[in-house]
């Protein structure tokens, strides 16, 4: 039922905030009683991820421990590095794999069969898998950083704001890239290697382990070209107060104008892999 049926009837526009949401937090529930089933599996999960925490910050303390560097100290990059393990669990989209499954399995044939348009049916696996992580993963370890590594608050306010509404961007972001490789499965069935090369490159462009202000200038300019770094990257460095209040706004325009890349990129492959799979059913 379209959304301009509804609003016609008493309530309806209410009535479908309501049937939303509903379908939000049956996809977050699932998740998170699909994690907390396995509950050994879950606190050996939440353990590595301190431990890998931990490993990090004891690097970066040797490697300043003559002084900052690049005006960056010990206690810059635990909140650097806590950031990031948490905005990876958050933002970890899967949607590739679960396209691959469902291309495998011949349940895509369903999918495509649904009342609900197959981007917004990944997107809420995604979204599901994610508010679960959040809960379930980022909220613990960042209780836990607080406490035993001076985890560090933003300069004030508006940079913790900032950072929510990047981080929710970074989330869309990261989603679309996944989306897309997923969608060029369909052309390939299988989507593994790409998704390791898409994964690698983040990797290195998105400054999830490395902040980009070390990289050599050759490799900034590079992160600093491509979408990965809205990731991480650049809400971290606003909630860290690198990034100033007047650079608040061209920071919000980058995203936007990537979303809008990377939305049309979706479409136009959309578009076409349904143009290829008609042609193939004919």
């Amino acid at each position: 039922m379209s959304l301009m049926l509804i609003s016609d009837q008493p309530g309806g526009l209410r009535f479908r905030f309501f049937q939303i949401s509903s379908i939000y937090y049956q996809f977050a529930s699932r998740f998170m009683r699909a994690r907390l089933v396995y509950r050994t599996s879950f606190w050996l999960d939440l353990a590595s991820q301190f431990l890998e925490i931990l490993l990090l910050v004891y690097l970066w303390r040797a490697l300043l421990s003559s002084g900052p560097v690049a005006n960056t100290t010990l206690n810059d990059m635990i909140v650097y590095i806590v950031l990031g393990q948490m905005i990876h669990h958050f933002t970890g989209s899967k949607t590739a794999e679960y396209i691959e499954d469902r291309l495998t399995s011949g349940d895509i044939a369903v999918d495509l069969a649904r009342p609900v348009t197959f981007r917004t049916m990944m997107f809420l696996e995604d979204l599901g898998s994610s508010v679960s992580s959040l809960v379930l993963g980022s909220l613990p370890l960042l209780v836990v950083a607080i406490i035993w590594l001076d985890f560090g608050a933003p300069p004030s306010l508006l940079h913790l704001c900032a950072f929510l509404l990047l981080l929710a961007g970074g989330l869309l972001v990261a989603f679309y890239i996944s989306y897309i490789a997923g969608l060029i499965g369909f052309h390939f069935v299988r989507t593994s290697n790409l998704v390791w090369l898409v994964g690698t490159i983040q990797i290195f462009l998105s400054g999830r382990m490395i902040p980009l202000w070390f990289y050599p200038d050759w490799l900034r300019v590079v992160a600093e070209a491509a979408p990965f770094k809205l990731v991480y990257y650049t809400p971290i460095s606003v909630y860290m107060g690198r990034t100033s209040v007047s650079e608040f706004g061209s920071a919000f325009l980058v995203l936007l104008s990537w979303l809008a890349v990377l939305v049309a990129t979706e479409s136009l492959l959309w578009k076409r892999t349904m143009s290829r799979l008609v042609l193939q059913g004919g």
